[in-house]
């Protein structure tokens, strides 16, 4: 968990929760995240959640996640605790004016209060209504208590949605007022002379029109439409600054995909390695195994794991044995097939999922990456040593048909070569035993 809290400016700790609340472990050690109401973790499923939870110097903003548990362990959770005043930052300097934006679930639920502090409730009804609609913003009272205009930015991988509310009446009444007027005007001069109010139809009227044309576009998410300046003078300077209000909204949208995309290589990229991490390669192959018994296509993985890999970090040291993890994955990645995928599993372990293998294919390939492995020279902080790995094979569907069964057959086959002496590859049996 230092590896993952190092030069990290969104999170300012982590944590592992028992059961019932305690801490596993955490970084820092002495001032790890932690929940008091261990009843939230009752309630938490295994997507990640965001939770708000009082301390003495402030609410602290979380990310939990229950732990996957098998063969009859308790439920653990890890928590992220991120900084309060970077997240709050984040959001305020993407914020358009005269705006509010929080954060809530696919039922309404809020999860991050509103920035700045609201002075209404949440409109639970209309933002049920608005994340349920194909059209992604919708006009409603918001948390200023004012009617505003409600966009859903969908946050991935989270099933959340960050709500951006900006004040209609703020970004509205200006022009509607100036345009009535205008309006007023043109008709007045129309009964005095018919060709002035033709160019004032041509220089006025016509460019309001585009105005409110183009206004009710960027309420339904269309932001960063331009209108041609044709007038001078005030108008002209309207329609400037409107055009100035499209292009930062637009901006401000884009800031916060990239953030979005950015949380999203996040949540599937270990930090050390820079591969594949244990969540990715759950769901990666839950989808794969569903596809399989579709398609009636075999499938295998393989667990590799760093023999020795102790006297390895005692011997060079720990940083030396981050090197070596990081030279081993980039190795296996490169001995594997394009449509093949190798993560991080945890430690010093790795997973490689095989499509369309079956387990004499598996074998063949774990035997080549056990071979690429021992052939390579690594240089371990100058001194240059070579390393071995010991590799377990586990097929679908004979040795299972679910994630679980498929890795602990192959957890059982690693093991097997571990006790023959490492450095060897070992396939499950789904008769019982490993040959």
């Amino acid at each position: 968990m230092s590896y993952l809290l190092e030069d990290n400016k969104l999170f300012s700790g982590f944590s592992v929760l028992s059961e019932d609340g305690n801490i596993i472990a955490a970084q820092p050690a002495d001032d790890g995240p932690f929940i008091e109401n261990v009843e939230i973790l009752d309630k938490l499923g295994t997507e990640p959640e965001l939770v708000e939870t009082a301390a003495p110097e402030g609410p602290r903003i979380m990310v939990v996640q229950r732990l996957a548990s098998g063969l009859n362990q308790s439920n653990a959770y890890f928590l992220g605790e991120l900084r309060g005043e970077e997240f709050r930052k984040i959001i305020e300097e993407n914020l358009p004016p005269y705006s509010s934006a929080y954060i809530v679930d696919n039922k309404g639920s809020l999860k991050v209060r509103p920035v700045p502090e609201p002075t209404s409730d949440i409109p639970t009804n209309e933002l049920i209504r608005l994340l349920k609609s194909n059209v992604k913003s919708l006009s409603y009272t918001g948390v200023s208590g004012e009617t505003a205009i409600g966009t859903s930015f969908p946050i991935e991988h989270l099933s959340w949605n960050l709500i951006v509310e900006t004040s209609r009446k703020q970004a509205f009444t200006p022009l509607s007022t100036f345009r009535n007027q205008l309006t007023a005007m043109t008709i007045l001069l129309a009964s005095l002379l018919l060709i002035p109010a033709i160019y004032l139809a041509r220089t006025i009227i016509i460019p309001l029109e585009e105005l409110s044309r183009t206004s009710r576009r960027i309420r339904r998410g269309e932001a960063g439409l331009e209108i041609p300046v044709r007038a001078g003078g005030e108008l002209g300077e309207l329609v400037s600054a409107f055009n100035s209000m499209s292009l930062s909204l637009k901006q401000s949208m884009e800031e916060i995909q990239a953030i979005n995309s950015q949380l999203r290589v996040m949540t599937v990229t270990d930090p050390l390695t820079g591969m594949y991490n244990r969540r990715y390669i759950v769901d990666h192959l839950d989808r794969e195994l569903k596809q399989s018994k579709r398609t009636n296509q075999p499938l295998s993985i393989i667990m590799a794991d760093l023999d020795n890999f102790k006297n390895y970090n005692d011997r060079f040291g720990h940083i030396a044995g981050d090197e070596a993890l990081k030279e081993l994955g980039g190795l296996l990645a490169y001995s594997i097939r394009e449509t093949d995928v190798v993560a991080r599993y945890g430690g010093e372990e790795f997973l490689i999922f095989l499509n369309h293998t079956d387990k004499a294919g598996a074998i063949k390939a774990a035997e080549k990456l056990r071979l690429a492995v021992g052939e390579r020279i690594f240089d371990l902080r100058g001194e240059k040593t070579r390393i071995t790995i010991s590799l377990g094979v586990s097929s679908s569907p004979e040795d299972g048909t679910s994630f679980d069964e498929l890795v602990e057959a192959a957890d059982k086959a690693l093991y097997d070569a571990k006790d023959k002496g490492r450095n060897r590859v070992s396939a499950a049996d789904p008769n019982g035993s490993t040959p």
